[in-house]
Formats: structure tokens, sequence, C-alpha cells
């Protein structure tokens, strides 16, 4: 048991520089054929039989490894947040066998359940959104505090900060500290 947990954790940790998570954007990352086989094996091993691990092994085995999902067949996440003017839906589909399928899809409802209005954003704006927020904006800073960045990086970090700007403002940041017990502060 002990050496299929540490097979698991180490087949998987190399997904937690792809973003483990919870999800750190609102798609999980599609995998390499090579990591999706490493998925497969370890998913095989852990439950053969099915009964191998129990109630708590079973859970300390998923959430080490963010089996719940990396290299997963399909996830389906639906989260609502209810605002001053009615109530937020968010989805996210994600089919490992139809890539052009997936969606992150966002409503906005009034209190009658009237949709007011819907947005929706497939992987490649997900991904270059989250390229230019996160892995641009501090390479792009770095160059223009080191001044070496060319005017068109500098046009970039310009763009790049007024969008940072208008997130802080919308959403200030928030991180959520808890005590040993998982309670939250």
């Amino acid at each position: 048991m002990r050496t299929l947990l540490v097979s698991l954790v180490t087949s998987s940790l190399m997904l937690c520089f792809f973003g483990c998570g919870p999800l750190q954007r609102p798609m999980p990352v599609r995998l390499d054929d090579e990591s999706q086989k490493q998925i497969e094996e370890a998913w095989n091993k852990a439950l053969s039989p099915i009964t191998k691990h129990d109630h708590q092994t079973l859970l300390d085995l998923l959430i080490m490894t963010g089996a719940y999902q990396n290299g997963v067949d399909e996830l389906y996440l639906r989260s609502s947040k209810r605002f001053q003017a009615g109530l937020v839906v968010m989805e996210m589909h994600f089919d490992r066998l139809l890539p052009d399928n997936d969606r992150f899809i966002v409503q906005v409802l009034d209190f009658q359940g009237k949709l007011l209005r819907q947005e929706s954003y497939d992987r490649q704006e997900i991904e270059k959104t989250n390229n230019e927020l996160s892995i641009q904006e501090g390479e792009l800073k770095n160059k223009k505090a080191a001044g070496n960045a060319t005017p068109a990086e500098l046009t970039r970090v310009e763009e790049l900060e007024v969008r940072l700007a208008t997130i802080e403002q919308a959403f200030p940041r928030f991180e959520e500290k808890h005590d040993n017990d998982g309670k939250q502060e």
C-alpha cells in the first residue's frame, strides 16, 4: 500500500506544476499521452481490487494526487453565487475525448430565473487569458523594471496593468486562512 501511495504521489506530483488544485483556472489541464498513460496505470493499481483502500486512504489518495481533476475522462463543475441583482451560475464542461467541446459558461440570472447575460469561453480563450495574466505579467514587469523592454512589450505591460487594476477593483485578492482543523479563521 505504501508503495502504491508513493507511486501515485510521484506520478501525479508533476501534474501539480501544471496547476494542481483545486483547480487553478476554470478548466483542468489536458495531459500529453505519456502523462495520461501514467494516470491510467495509477488508477488501475489504486483500484485493484476495488476495496484495496479504506475510506480514509482513498480520500488521501484523491486529495494528494489531484486525481479528482487530473487526467479524468470528464469533469463537470457547477457553482453559483447570489449577488444583489440575482444569481451568477458558472459551469465548466470538460471531456478528455472531445477537446473542442471544452467550455466555461457564465450565466447571470435575475431572482425569477430569467437569463440576463451569458458568456461562453472555450479552452483557447482560457489558456490565452491565463497565460497573459500570470506568466507574461511577471516576465514583462521584470523586463520593464530592468529597462530592457521593447516598446511593444512596454505597451503590453501597460495594457496588462490596466486589466489587473480592473480585476483588483472588482475582486480584491482573498487569501483564506485555516486553522489546523481546516476551519476558517
